[in-house]
């Protein structure tokens, strides 16, 4: 059964958001409208020719300045070299399939109304009022001719008249923009790069498995030990290193230290470790432990103090069997 390996983070004209100052590895922004050369974005290029629409470059400036500067499709670029990635810098909408890339225009919202109030001079009354009877809501104020051609609102309008409807079309002309924060939509341009995840038959787990067993096992035939842990205690390695441990009786300042398994007769210990312990605090002015020469078996020791009832001398010694 054979070994693949598939991508498992993203496909090529994936899309990600990033708030960083780069596009992730692999990716490129959409907020720019950038031209690519064909031959070094090919996967990107070969992709979008079969899952995108793709317009002229003529159609995509059109649609740019149309549009805010947001085009939602690739441009064919040059023609023959390049190609161009859709600009998206707007609000994004969901949809379905078929409209997929189409520029949504902004609705204006906020309907309200305007009466036609009546207008005078000292002739008499001027223009259209009380058509239709409609009310005026209350507080509202209107136009009033002054008699001398300008105009004012000096006086409130009729009770009654015209209704006409209209849309608040906000500062200037402009649809009014939300609250938001800057974020740039990127598309995924290659695959490479990309961690991968090893799909194996059965076969091939059993056998990966028994591999790392027997691995394992040549560890703990070269690590593992027969030991006695202790507070006199040992380690045998397989290797044929021993370590032992243990410590003298307390209050004994002079005697001999027998190790609990005997080391190589030709090999004494290679090292020897003692440490005075003291619990209780009891010396003032520690002394000195000396060890005699250590035979396969034994080494002997003496405190140059005198040592209170529950002090004592660590040891561990280290050698080959």
């Amino acid at each position: 059964m054979t070994t693949t390996s598939t991508p498992i983070l993203s496909k090529v004209g994936d899309i990600t958001l990033t708030l960083g100052l780069n596009p992730p590895a692999g990716f490129l922004s959409l907020g720019e409208g950038l031209v690519l050369n064909r031959t070094q974005y090919s996967e990107l290029w070969t992709w979008a020719q079969s899952n995108m629409k793709i317009i002229t470059e003529s159609e995509w400036q059109n649609l740019a300045n149309a549009q805010d500067g947001n085009c939602g499709f690739f441009s064919s670029g040059d023609g023959s070299t390049t190609f161009r990635l859709p600009k998206i810098v707007s609000l994004l909408k969901m949809s379905e399939l078929a409209n997929v890339g189409n520029y949504n225009k902004s609705e204006y919202s906020n309907l309200h109304f305007h009466g036609l109030g009546r207008m005078q001079n000292n002739n008499g009354n001027w223009g259209r009022y009380s058509y239709s009877g409609a009310k005026y809501p209350s507080g509202t104020s209107g136009w009033f001719w002054n008699g001398s051609g300008g105009t004012g609102t000096s006086g409130g309008p009729d009770s009654s008249g015209d209704i006409i409807t209209s849309y608040n079309i906000g500062d200037r002309g402009k649809a009014p923009k939300p609250a938001s924060i800057n974020i740039v939509l990127c598309i995924r341009y290659t695959v490479d790069n990309q961690a991968t995840a090893v799909t194996i038959g059965s076969e091939e787990a059993v056998a990966a498995v028994n591999t790392l067993t027997a691995k394992i096992a040549e560890v703990e035939t070269a690590y593992n030990v027969n030991c006695h842990l202790d507070t006199i205690g040992w380690q045998v390695y397989n290797s044929g290193i021993i370590r032992e441990w243990g410590r003298t009786e307390p209050g004994v300042s002079m005697g001999t230290i027998v190790f609990p398994i005997a080391f190589n007769a030709d090999t004494p210990p290679y090292a020897i470790k003692v440490t005075l312990v003291d619990p209780n605090a009891e010396i003032s002015t520690p002394g000195k432990i000396c060890l005699g020469t250590p035979t396969s078996t034994d080494v002997s020791f003496t405190y140059s103090g005198v040592l209170p009832d529950s002090a004592y001398i660590m040891w561990e010694a280290l050698g080959r069997n």
